[in-house]
């Protein structure tokens, strides 16, 4: 099993900027760009889609995963300019954690995981929920609490046994076996802490395919995000 490493400042900010449709700063580093075009092909967009504030739809209609909220929810909105300038300013919409979940992109998870020690949101994205909660269609919506609950005690106990601090980490996850089923399900997820747009602290429940993306990038520890609130 891989574990969890810490990102550098650069791979922190290049994969933040990646989500939130913002442009690749040139100053940041080649790992960092490594994180930010990983990110943008895993989301469907072309490594150049943010290039002069705009966004390659086309190529994002072909990732259909939760995180395509952003592809619809990204339209440019006006906003204030700097204090003092007097002129307004384009900026993009950045969707936020709760329109995602009105989107039915993102599923919220948050009252079930305060009830086993969660002290942020957490949300499970439509992907990993269909693959994995509700994949088997002769499951009761009970057996799907009980896989939601099995899934969230194998978060906590994975950063519980974690010697490492960092923005995401890698969780096994075993379901029981059903009928019909020989031998328990067996496999792995990720765990992504962030900050919400609207500045909540939360907890992302991610499909290996949506973030395999920034698997394999070389990276230092320096300022870590950590799930230590949680």
């Amino acid at each position: 099993m891989k574990h969890s490493r810490p990102l550098t400042h650069d791979e922190r900010k290049a994969a933040e900027a990646a989500y939130r449709g913002r442009p690749f700063d040139v100053s940041w580093s080649q790992a960092a760009r490594a994180v930010y075009d990983g990110i943008l092909t895993a989301r469907g967009y072309a490594v150049d889609a943010f290039d002069g504030g705009r966004v390659n739809r086309e190529a994002a209609k072909e990732f259909e995963t939760p995180e395509t909220v952003f592809t619809e929810a990204m339209g440019p909105v006006l906003s204030s300019g700097n204090p003092g300038e007097g002129e307004p300013a384009t900026a993009r919409h950045v969707p936020s954690r709760q329109e995602a979940i009105e989107a039915g992109l993102l599923v919220d998870v948050t009252k079930k995981a305060k009830r086993i020690g969660f002290n942020v949101a957490v949300g499970i994205t439509k992907s990993l929920w269909d693959r994995n909660i509700t994949k088997s269609l002769d499951l009761d919506p009970h057996e799907w609490d009980l896989r939601v609950r099995d899934m969230l005690l194998a978060v906590r106990l994975r950063m519980a046994g974690s010697a490492t601090s960092g923005p995401w980490v890698e969780v096994p996850v075993v379901f029981p076996s059903t009928q019909g089923e020989e031998s328990p399900q067996v496999f792995s997820i990720y765990a992504l802490f962030h900050k919400d747009p609207v500045a909540e602290d939360c907890v992302t429940l991610i499909h290996p395919n949506e973030f395999s993306s920034i698997m394999g990038s070389p990276s230092e520890t320096e300022e870590n995000p950590s799930f230590d609130s949680l």
